[in-house]
């Protein structure tokens, strides 16, 4: 195994610095380059230097062998700028993420030597058998989801979806405050991944898999014990109310007689009944969204 610390620098930077250019509406400023380096960066750079000059010292008093990024668009230049300061010492970089794929794969991060590997699609797998050959120190290896360099030469290695999240085990939280969130203590909860809809414009259709509504209920009540929080927002393209485990879910949590709160996406469908909405109800969900796309079956 491997000793793993989670650094969450969004807070530290985000509750030090101008409170504008952290509105939902102001992700320009953060994905168009000419405005994060214009406008955004000299906001954030003393502080984003302060976690950077922390994570070095932490890298160096720990010896830490490998550190990895969490890529999205938003999040894409300051992540950049922070390797760029770290690319010095003795250890490896990998960036995964949301904002990448087989299409966006960002291969010259690779080729420019600004990071050792880059993780398409699911992570959980592919990154600790990464670890495993590079502790061995074999650099001539395939494994699904991991794009790196052999001999110079660019491998990139399709990913594959986890079939089965029961093989996973449940999110640590034991780095995180959620105090120092702005919303309320509120810890998010992933009870499924993929979509189980097919529309036509969408990224995240096919390869619906559901979690165990044991494992859920799990981590809710680890992280209501480690953090004393009851308020949790399902992170899911879109919950599933009607799915067997979602509704075993909803029985664990009202059985336990815990007062949770969560709120999540969700899409209008017959089965979602009156009675399917009252148990929701009571189990703690208070709000559900729900997306009105296009108003074509066809799309």
């Amino acid at each position: 195994g491997h000793n793993v610390t989670i650094f969450d620098f969004n807070v530290e930077v985000g509750f030090h610095t101008e409170s504008w250019i952290w509105e939902g509406g102001n992700a320009p400023f953060w994905y168009r380059e000419d405005l994060f380096t214009n406008k955004t960066f000299p906001i954030i750079k003393d502080k984003l230097n302060e976690c950077v000059d922390k994570l070095i010292r932490f890298i160096q008093t720990e010896k830490i062998e490998c550190i990895g990024f969490q890529i999205f668009s938003t999040t894409l230049f300051a992540t950049k700028y922070m390797i760029q300061r770290l690319r010095f010492l003795d250890v490896k970089i990998i960036i995964g993420g949301a904002d990448l794929s087989q299409n966006n794969s960002r291969d010259s991060e690779l080729t420019s030597g600004m990071v050792d590997a880059i993780i398409i699609g699911e992570g959980e797998l592919s990154v600790p058998a990464l670890l495993k050959e590079w502790e061995s120190g074999n650099e001539d290896f395939s494994i699904p989801g991991v794009n790196h360099l052999v001999n110079g030469f660019l491998r990139k290695t399709p990913p594959e979806i986890i079939k089965d999240l029961s093989v996973l085990p449940t999110v640590s939280y034991k780095d995180q405050d959620l105090s120092v969130h702005r919303n309320n203590k509120t810890a998010p909860i992933q009870t499924s991944r993929g979509c189980y809809a097919s529309c036509a414009f969408c990224a995240e259709t096919g390869n619906y898999r559901h979690r165990p509504a044991e494992s859920i209920f799990k981590e809710m009540m680890e992280i209501h014990t480690l953090h004393d929080t009851s308020n949790f927002t399902v992170t899911d393209s879109a919950m599933f109310p009607q799915h067997p485990e979602m509704k075993k879910l909803v029985k664990l949590i009202i059985e336990s007689g815990k007062r949770f709160s969560f709120d999540g996406n969700c899409r209008i469908a017959p089965r979602l009944t009156t009675d399917l909405l009252k148990d929701l109800h009571t189990a703690g969900c208070d709000t559900l969204i729900f997306g009105l796309e296009s108003g074509s079956q066809t799309v």
